[in-house]
């Protein structure tokens, strides 16, 4: 038996003390001051968590618990007497019970996590606010998945930029202003970004901001020096859908310079340079996933060890039933995600060590974030960043919220399968606006489990 990672004792006290009687407050105060109080010692039936995934590794088992955060090896013959709920060997009770692998009998571990998460949900994510906002609707690429598509391409005025700016000045309660400057091509409109955050500095209302970008106009060094010093840019999102012939004709630029792929690698490489960090999102889908590990191997042999660039899977939304070609079933999503996360994380492009401290989760997606508004061009504000410039999906204007009704709308969308699955406090049902076209809303973690968890422990056995 070896401990790879500790219980999150909070959690696990929470589970085994939890009363329909306590509010929002108390269970913050109680976790603040550590006065859940249980003891085990009492117990005379145990249960195997609900949420223990195990996972083979060299003759032993790996025993991750998502709801707990543990993470432990066990030897063949520890693993069946975990699985059989009896064991004579106390140390291996205790470390069981412990690690929350083993609860008292008769625990609805599922309902009571369920039940926290809708109270505690109001009390905390109101604290902060997150504003995703769309400078203009025009865009130099041509993707041919894009959910724009159809959709008027319009730029944000000042005067609705100042009426952002009067909607976050009357929220004084707020901790934490975050931006993400989305499109479009949020580059296309830089002028409104730099107009929005010189008037924040002026009205002394701190922030931080992240870019959800194609990366092909960040290309001079000073413009992106400016970004990080008067934007607060912190870090950028770009996209690659294959290597350089996929990528420039599925970009499709406007206008290109003779080798796009090229220029928006450099453009990455300046952004690191100034220490801002950036994520390459890998677009995956029926007709390009075979690439997409080629890419990966490629990216490492640029980027390996660079600490302000990593990557990640992510499958194209594209509803089944309206375009069944490049849909990616999920067997070919485990297959893709378990080949590129190995290269990945070998190469020191995604950090599996930060994966498995970000839980368990109180929110889905900003989809279902109290305090989280996608605002239009024109002033107009949706639930999701993919529902960005589509009238039927509106849901208010900046200059004019109705609080209850945006409420109203960020409610959380679980399937019976979510319910049921070992992986719910990982991502409490996963993309909102997945489960509305009735697509499999699961993020990257469900696809690749094993490959992920396996890198942990690994890196676990170095250190």
């Amino acid at each position: 038996m070896k401990k790879l990672h500790d219980a999150n004792n909070n959690v696990l006290q929470i589970i085994h003390c939890y009363s329909e009687d306590l509010n929002a407050e108390q269970i913050i105060n109680m976790i603040k001051k550590h006065a859940f109080v249980y003891k085990h010692a009492h117990w005379s039936q145990y249960q195997t968590s609900a949420f223990n995934i195990c996972i083979s590794y060299h003759h032993q088992w790996i025993i991750y618990n998502t709801l707990f955060q543990s993470m432990s090896l066990l030897e063949h013959a520890e693993y069946l007497e975990m699985l059989q709920e009896e064991t004579r060997n106390e140390n291996l009770k205790n470390h069981f019970i412990k690690q929350g692998f083993w609860i008292e009998k008769g625990i609805d571990e599922k309902k009571i996590y369920l039940d926290v998460v809708h109270k505690i949900r109001p009390y905390i994510l109101t604290k902060s606010l997150g504003l995703t906002i769309l400078p203009t609707l025009k865009c130099n690429a041509r993707c041919f998945y894009c959910f724009e598509q159809g959709i008027q391409q319009i730029s944000m005025t000042k005067q609705t930029a100042q009426n952002i700016i009067h909607f976050i000045e009357t929220k004084p309660d707020i901790e934490k202003v975050q931006f993400t400057w989305f499109g479009g091509e949020p580059m296309m409109n830089a002028e409104l970004i730099e107009y929005i955050c010189n008037w924040l500095f002026i009205k002394n209302i701190p922030l931080t901001s992240q870019m959800i970008t194609n990366g092909y106009l960040l290309d001079n060094p000073e413009k992106i020096k400016n970004a990080k010093k008067y934007w607060h840019l912190k870090s950028v999102q770009i996209t690659l859908d294959g290597l350089y012939e996929t990528y420039n004709q599925r970009k499709n630029y406007m206008n290109p310079c003779i080798n796009p792929f090229e220029k928006v690698i450099h453009n990455i490489q300046l952004l690191s340079h100034q220490h801002i960090h950036v994520t390459i999102r890998l677009n995956i889908d029926k007709d390009n996933f075979e690439e997409i590990i080629d890419l990966c191997q490629w990216l490492v042999s640029v980027f390996k060890d660079n600490k302000y660039v990593h990557a990640y899977g992510e499958f194209i939304r594209d509803n089944p039933k309206i375009n069944s070609r490049i849909f990616v079933t999920f067997e070919e999503r485990q297959y893709v995600m378990q080949k590129i996360m190995s290269i990945l994380i070998e190469g020191n492009l995604f950090q599996v060590e930060e994966l498995f401290q970000e839980y368990p989760r109180i929110t889905a997606c900003m989809n279902d974030h109290l305090q989280a508004y996608v605002i239009n061009p024109d002033g107009t504000i949706c639930q999701c960043e993919n529902e960005s410039g589509c009238k039927e999906c509106i849901i208010g204007e900046i200059n004019h919220i109705d609080e209850n009704t945006i409420q109203s709308s960020n409610h959380l969308n679980l399937s019976k399968q979510c319910e049921s699955c070992q992986f719910l406090p990982m991502c409490l049902g996963g993309c909102q606006f997945s489960h509305r076209l009735d697509l499999e809303p699961c993020f990257l973690i469900r696809y690749a489990a094993d490959t992920l968890i396996r890198a942990y422990v690994r890196k676990q056995e170095v250190l």
